[in-house]
């Protein structure tokens, strides 16, 4: 009998499949999801807050990233990779659109010390934790 964990897996990935399928080009279709969701990594040390993002494809300025206490949204665009006109695909699997993902960070944080450093398709977000909420919204530039 599978667990729970292997079972929820399996869904996702059938359920990602199929949107590949069915859900054709950005605004194609009913079943393509309004945004994109990228994969998060989020962990903690004695100093800090990290999340870590895939964004393969992604320029720096495509993106944004926000803190508001102890919510971090992350929002741009991928754009469709550069091709020959008039292509045919026999498998399309690498999403494009608007894509945005809020993570709750674990604990209070200072975004106003925050650092954004994207580089090989991956966005790194450090965050120094704080004893207490700091501050309201704020906007990290991406380097």
């Amino acid at each position: 009998m599978e667990d729970a964990s292997d079972l929820r897996h399996q869904i996702k990935e059938h359920m990602d499949r199929a949107r590949r399928i069915f859900g054709g080009p950005p605004g194609g279709g009913d079943f393509v999801t309004p945004y994109l969701e990228p994969p998060v990594d989020v962990y903690i040390t004695d100093e800090e807050v990290v999340v870590l993002m895939e964004m393969a494809g992604v320029q720096p300025g495509d993106m944004q990233v926000e803190v508001d206490n102890h919510m971090m949204i992350i929002t741009g665009e991928r754009c469709p990779l550069a091709g020959r006109p008039h292509r045919r695909y026999s498998q399309l699997e690498i999403p494009t659109g608007p894509f945005k993902r809020t993570v709750l960070l674990p604990g209070n944080v200072n975004p106003e010390h925050a650092k954004a450093v994207y580089r090989d398709g991956v966005l790194e977000v450090v965050i120094p934790r704080a004893a207490r909420v700091v501050g309201a919204q704020l906007r990290i530039v991406v380097r």
